[in-house]
């Protein structure tokens, strides 16, 4: 009788025990493909965004990941990596600071298929990679998620040009597949933005001409030329003579010059994310949902966000308006970064493999007119 009971359940069970086998086998299911449409390569909108599953295969255990895998957060973790922590971050906000970074991340971070770190994840830039994973495998949601994190500061941190490895270093050895997103936007309206930012946070830092010359932690009128850490991705062959010319502008920036970096990256100005502009506004949105590989196609406006809470500026400082006639000069170093960047930008940076953007005729104007300074049309508009 209790054989009788048993043998037609027994093909149930049998095959309960095959698919659970099959899931819990690592890598079993390719999560999202992304293809180059070879028509327009350059355009998210062009790219075809496949999801093959819903299911999510088991993660191995974090121990199998960092070889010290203690469950509380420690300030002394021994940082060396011992597995392939690439499955547990599918895209990165590494650059610029004050240049919408905040924005981008509440806004990928409202997509509910998304978990972002909701703040500041710089473990990478201290050289603890350990602690990036560590974070990233307990504080984050396990699930059929796309994975990220935010660390404006990523991007100029370190590529190979140093005896420490920084950021971009551990993002290339540890997270090759994952998307990076840079934005940026005008370098004197940067300048403004990030040192009222800075008193704004209660932080000293020096008056506005005398970071012409110096940095004060990691910020200056030298820091505007985003396109050095651009070059310092890989994307553009550094070999030609132009580029040469640039390394040679920059030695130290190019002392070693670093391997090319293989992750996609998703390029933006500032101002696409206040485009009113409803129907490039739309499309931006979707170009981002294609290249982070999203199902839902549908992100909700953009909302400007700061990232620091809004603070009187101390008493003994005022925040500054950069458009003053006392700050004429300042501009006029800004803008030679400037017109040097954009130049390289549109000639170079666009055109790279591996970069993409959303409406390139918008992004090409938009730097365009990082070739003349803000500053006139608003003093014209007072006068």
């Amino acid at each position: 009788m209790i054989v009788n009971r048993v043998l037609p359940v027994l093909p149930f069970v049998i095959s309960s025990l095959v698919i659970s086998s099959i899931l819990r086998a690592p890598h079993f299911f390719d999560l999202s493909v992304y293809r180059n449409s070879l028509e327009s390569p350059r355009l998210v909108s062009d790219a075809a965004v496949t999801n093959l599953t819903t299911l999510t295969p088991s993660r191995p255990p974090l121990s199998s990941l960092i070889a010290d895998s203690r469950k509380k957060f420690i300030r002394q973790r021994n940082q060396t990596v011992i597995g392939d922590p690439q499955f547990l971050l599918d895209f990165a906000i590494i650059g610029y600071p004050k240049c919408g970074t905040s924005s981008m991340s509440a806004l990928l971070g409202a997509h509910p298929e998304v978990q972002i770190w909701p703040k500041e994840m710089q473990h990478l830039s201290y050289s603890k990679p350990s602690d990036a994973i560590w974070h990233l495998y307990t504080k984050l949601e396990e699930g059929n998620y796309k994975r990220g994190y935010k660390s404006p500061f990523d991007i100029t941190n370190r590529l190979s040009h140093a005896r420490k490895l920084g950021a971009m270093d551990y993002i290339r050895e540890y997270f090759p597949k994952t998307k990076l997103i840079v934005g940026v936007r005008h370098p004197i309206r940067w300048f403004e933005s990030f040192y009222n930012f800075r008193l704004q946070r209660n932080v000293s830092i020096p008056p506005p001409y005398a970071l012409i010359k110096r940095q004060s932690f990691g910020f200056g009128v030298k820091e505007a030329n985003f396109h050095i850490h651009l070059a310092r991705m890989g994307k553009v062959n550094m070999t030609s003579p132009q580029q040469v010319r640039l390394r040679k502008r920059f030695p130290k920036q190019f002392k070693n010059l670093p391997e090319r970096m293989p992750n996609d990256v998703f390029f933006y100005d500032m101002e696409q994310l206040a485009d009113d502009n409803a129907t490039r506004s739309e499309q931006f949105r979707k170009d981002l949902i294609a290249f982070v590989g999203l199902q839902e196609k549908q992100l909700p406006p953009m909302v400007q966000k700061n990232a620091g809470k809004v603070k009187p500026a101390p008493s003994e400082r005022s925040y500054i308006d950069i458009c003053d006639s006392e700050y004429d000069k300042l501009r006029s170093k800004l803008l030679k970064v400037s017109r040097q960047t954009s130049k390289w930008i549109r000639l170079y940076w666009l055109d790279a493999d591996d970069v993409y953007y959303s409406s390139r005729d918008y992004l090409e104007a938009t730097f365009q007119s990082w070739m003349y300074d803000p500053c006139d049309a608003v003093n014209k508009s007072i006068s």
